[in-house]
């Protein structure tokens, strides 16, 4: 009878026992993979995440920027358009003093000239009042 009643044998002398252990060791790395793998999944979504609210970001500081220097080059065009304007208009009121300079400067000429005239038509008309003055006394 001895030989009828063998001994349980150990966890450990059955291979399938040591296979469940070794398949559950097995099972237990391949969690904490997934683990791993879905906490490093769940940061790459955030990440991304992120840089979809940096790129919205980012075009609506472009077209901010965008408008902004628009509206700084249409006022930058104004104030240029306005200094040729102004510029122009001086240059029409430098020539037009000049021309009204100029015309009165003639026309003091002439008026000199005039009065020059003038001038020496009284003299010559007072010589022949002396003279006819001075030859009426000596002919009396």
């Amino acid at each position: 009878m001895a030989d009828i009643a063998q001994p349980v044998s150990k966890e450990e002398d059955n291979p399938a026992v040591a296979e469940t252990a070794l398949l559950a060791q097995k099972i237990r790395a391949k969690d904490a993979q997934k683990r791993i793998l879905d906490d490093k999944l769940s940061q790459l979504k955030r990440l991304r995440n992120l840089d979809k609210d940096e790129e919205e970001q980012l075009k609506k500081l472009k077209r901010k920027v965008n408008e902004v220097a628009s509206t700084h080059a249409v006022e930058e065009g104004k104030k240029r358009s306005s200094d040729v304007f102004f510029h122009f208009i001086h240059q029409d009121r430098k020539e037009k003093q000049y021309t009204k300079e100029l015309t009165l400067g003639r026309a003091r000429s002439v008026s000199s000239k005039q009065i020059d005239l003038m001038k020496g038509e009284i003299r010559d008309m007072v010589k022949q009042v002396i003279r006819d003055d001075g030859d009426g006394n000596s002919q009396s």
